[in-house]
């Protein structure tokens, strides 16, 4: 009885999740209300009873008491660095232990507590003119009836993971399946000194490779590390079609086929894990 209470406790939990599909705000744990054209709730940043408010067109807000303003972006960004400074050395043991990644590595990603549903969150970065990081998307990390599972915010593009740290345009590019992966690789590329020898970045999901994110395959030799299951056989071949209509095109394509013996969805962190043991 007890299980099958916890499971329609999560069943209910994630489809709350799904029902916020357009207003990212609540999505993070603010208590919105709907008020025509914008959504109204307490202040995130002052705490003020019903002061704060965003537009539902553009994801504009205020509050009329402390005066914080910003959007969307802004919003994230802050929801980071708060997350960031208030996450304990206790709570980044605990997510090391379970995911078998280094607590340095997931600070030097940014992964933290989110300060209003105190869950873990994942943010994804860009880097645009005169190298400005910019956060434009977070990910929620999960409990759900079939296991943990990252939600990325509403209405965000899904962008590559780690796109930022991008330096040099003819460096090897290494393209894997999955935040936690990547921060296993960057983990392994840099014990063994040879992290700047190599450019990284993820998949958020095995099929999520659009048209417009190919550029970052011009003229690189490509490496694609994704999962052993049929989505990552399809996402490898996603990758490599996207490649083929590019006018510069990749100076080689490999990607890693995985031993027989492996189970299907065997990954990254898998092969670390049976190495490091």
């Amino acid at each position: 009885a007890l299980v099958l209470c916890w499971l329609l406790s999560r069943t209910i939990y994630f489809w709350k999740l799904t029902m916020t599909e357009k207003n990212p705000y609540a999505f993070h744990g603010i208590d919105t209300a709907d008020n025509d054209n914008k959504w109204t709730a307490d202040c995130p940043f002052c705490g003020k009873e019903n002061k704060w408010c965003a537009f539902k067109d553009d994801h504009r807000y205020s509050c009329f008491t402390c005066g914080e303003t910003g959007n969307l972006y802004t919003f994230l960004g802050w929801l980071i660095r708060s997350g960031v400074a208030t996450t304990t050395d206790e709570e980044y043991a605990e997510l090391s232990e379970m995911r078998g990644i280094p607590v340095a590595t997931l600070k030097r990603f940014r992964v933290c507590k989110s300060i209003l549903t105190n869950e873990w969150l994942i943010p994804t970065f860009t880097s645009s003119g005169r190298r400005k990081t910019s956060c434009v998307n977070v990910g929620r990390y999960v409990k759900t009836p079939k296991g943990f599972k990252v939600f990325t915010t509403p209405t965000c593009k899904q962008h590559l993971y780690n796109t930022h740290t991008i330096k040099k345009p003819h460096t090897p590019l290494i393209i894997c399946e999955g935040q936690f992966d990547c921060m296993i690789l960057d983990h392994v590329l840099r014990s063994e000194n040879s992290r700047k020898d190599y450019e990284l970045v993820a998949v958020p999901g095995a099929n999520v490779f659009k048209p417009e994110q190919a550029k970052i395959l011009s003229t690189r030799r490509i490496i694609l590390i994704y999962d052993n299951d049929d989505a990552g056989a399809k996402g490898v071949k996603r990758v490599v079609k996207e490649a083929a209509e590019l006018v510069d095109r990749p100076t080689s394509i490999q990607h890693l086929v995985w031993d027989e013996t492996k189970g299907k969805g065997y990954d990254v962190r898998d092969l670390y894990h049976s190495y490091s043991e």
